[in-house]
């Protein structure tokens, strides 16, 4: 994710292999799954209150330096929010003295504006903010966030955001993120469009998987074909007008229109596993007080994915994750079809 570029480059024109070469090792901290926030289709579901609770920063700073020893130079956060973290500017500080060469920090954006809070990320030493705005749209988007007010709080932390990027204060850059829930769908160029006039210059989709509130609910979990027919559109799009950077997370790839699968040197520097770094996580497990530590892939494959027997005969196999298995329970396999 830290490698940045726009479709057509010559980064994008190379082969998928090289996207993999120099990258970084990652480690993913849970700081708690508490949040300012209450987004209809946040992947952690309803969480339960010994959840909430922050995983103490000693455990943190434990975890900063196994992975350190074990060669992860780039470091993260999961939450929750990590913004509301207490110990947050104390534990980015002890990440990058022991010599972490990147941190990023994914945000839903509320709290950047609020006492410089972005500036203070920075000067703590974080190299990235990553904020998740999923509409341009303000209503929508506080309603998707379950807080009223929220698309404003995001907007002004996003323009504390983008002025720190012109300064040259982000080292590995800014981006925004959005879960590709159904009402989000049919505005994708407009919303690219809005942000990018703005300043933005890179884009994470992620499809949606169906978790907590809103997994049996087809008017917010769209089916596969809606999606692949809305990201090929934007495909086109940025393409002929926007060229900016726009990566595709969680992608069954089957799913794109033909003419968007025609040609693999444009498409798969857009896909987010190609481009993502090895991701190893650490979670402090509330109900044993033991840390579970585990690589994000592999979590994935093993638990929260599966590729249908029909997948095997796909040509590109190999170039993709599979699909989210609360998907298939809500929509079945009818949208994939192996790619000759």
């Amino acid at each position: 994710m830290n490698c940045r570029g726009n479709p057509g480059s010559e980064l994008n024109k190379s082969s998928g292999e090289s996207l993999k070469q120099d990258r970084q090792i990652n480690l993913e901290v849970s700081l708690g799954k508490a949040c300012n926030n209450r987004c209809l289709f946040c992947a952690n579901g309803i969480v339960p209150p010994a959840d909430r609770q922050w995983t103490p920063r000693e455990v943190v700073k434990d975890e900063i330096e196994r992975g350190l020893g074990e060669g992860c130079t780039s470091l993260g956060f999961l939450g929750g929010e990590p913004t509301l973290y207490p110990w947050l500017e104390e534990v980015v500080d002890y990440a990058r003295r022991i010599g972490y060469s990147r941190v990023a920090l994914c945000t839903n954006g509320t709290r950047l504006a609020v006492n410089e809070l972005a500036r203070k990320m920075v000067d703590s030493g974080v190299t990235r903010l990553a904020i998740s705005i999923h509409s341009r749209n303000g209503m929508l988007e506080d309603r998707l966030t379950g807080r009223p007010g929220s698309f404003k709080q995001k907007m002004d932390g996003l323009v504390q955001a983008l002025n720190l990027d012109s300064l040259g204060l982000l080292e590995h850059g800014l981006a925004l993120e959005s879960v590709l829930v159904a009402p989000v769908l049919p505005d994708l160029p407009g919303y690219c469009k809005f942000f990018s006039d703005m300043g933005v210059r890179d884009f994470r989709f992620n499809v949606m998987r169906p978790e907590g509130k809103t997994a049996e609910d087809k008017s917010m979990v769209p089916c596969m074909r809606e999606v692949g027919e809305a990201l090929g559109e934007l495909f086109i799009y940025n393409l002929e007008s926007l060229n900016r950077k726009i990566t595709f997370g969680d992608l069954p790839l089957c799913i794109l229109p033909p003419h968007i699968l025609a040609d693999m040197s444009l498409l798969l520097p857009c896909l987010g596993e190609r481009r993502d770094m090895e991701t190893h996580v650490a979670v402090l497990r509330s109900q044993t007080g033991l840390v579970d530590r585990f690589l994000w892939t592999a979590r994935k494959k093993d638990r929260l994915k599966t590729k249908p027997g029909f997948c095997m005969s796909c040509s590109l196999y190999d170039y993709c994750e599979g699909i989210w298995l609360r998907y298939l329970s809500l929509y079945g396999d009818s949208d994939f079809v192996p790619i000759p």
